[in-house]
């Protein structure tokens, strides 16, 4: 007769599946590809730097995280690859250093926000440039949004150049989003965002 402990392990659910690999390969695929999420891709200019130079990508900050098919096997890294071919080279913000890291992309689903301050056009045309050079569909970036500043009061500036129709790379986007968020000071804005655990919220009070 078995023991309660046996009977509750016999019916939970399962950590593992060691004959994954046995599976047909177009089932295999199928689950990978199933793994592969639209995210919320976010930047930060670092608080303790200047603005980033519009040709140096790298003094980004970003604590999101990249899919978990990139890390797993050959097989499911050489899919995730094909959907998120977007390569950003950007730092990690540690207690004492800045960490170099790549972060990978999805231009057609993954929405990317930027938090900075002092947004200007060649930045963003730089960043877009990036991103388009890598897309192999040569549309870059489809959902886009910019911070109005890190504090309660919109940045003029931000929306000025968010509206302007001069800012060309800006016209090709699905989604164009306006992020507000509250008034904290940046190190704690940062914390808020590690692994990439953030969403969307729309401002009902607006």
């Amino acid at each position: 007769m078995a023991s309660n402990g046996q009977s509750q392990q016999s019916h939970s659910s399962p950590t593992m599946f060691p004959k994954f690999r046995l599976l047909p390969a177009e089932l295999r695929i199928e689950v990978w590809k199933a793994s592969f999420m639209h995210r919320v891709v976010v930047l930060h200019s670092s608080p303790r730097c200047i603005m980033p130079s519009p040709n140096n990508h790298e003094h980004w900050i970003s604590h999101c995280n990249n899919p978990p098919a990139l890390s797993v096997c050959f097989e499911s890294r050489a899919l995730a690859l094909a959907r998120y071919p977007v390569i950003l080279h950007v730092r990690y913000l540690g207690r004492c250093t800045h960490q170099s890291r790549v972060l990978y992309l999805d231009p057609s689903g993954d929405f990317l926000g930027l938090l900075v301050d002092g947004l200007n056009n060649a930045n963003l045309e730089y960043l877009f440039q990036t991103v388009r050079m890598q897309d192999p569909a040569g549309l870059g970036l489809r959902h886009f949004g910019a911070a109005a500043g890190a504090n309660s009061t919109i940045d003029t500036n931000v929306l000025t150049l968010l509206a302007s129709n001069q800012v060309a790379v800006l016209n090709d986007l699905e989604d164009l989003v306006l992020l507000v968020y509250i008034n904290e000071p940046e190190d704690r804005i940062l914390s808020l965002f590690r692994d990439g655990e953030c969403t969307l919220s729309e401002a009902s009070s607006v």
